[in-house]
């Protein structure tokens, strides 16, 4: 059932276009993905130096 869907989309459609549309599609996930992993990071780093400031306000009380 599957395998019939699939080809009769790649049919229908033709195979170049139902490529490059899963190419595009498979950017915008991995950019997308990219970002998310960027965006964690930073605030990864941002809360290491919110604590690192934090621990050296404390040890001078």
């Amino acid at each position: 059932m599957t395998h019939t869907a699939i080809a009769t989309v790649f049919n229908a459609a033709g195979r170049r276009s139902v490529v490059i549309a899963l190419g595009w599609a498979l950017l915008i996930v991995a950019g997308s993905v990219g970002a998310t992993m960027v965006v964690v990071g930073l605030f990864e780093d941002l809360v290491a130096i919110i604590r690192g400031a934090a621990n050296r306000i404390g040890s001078h009380r």
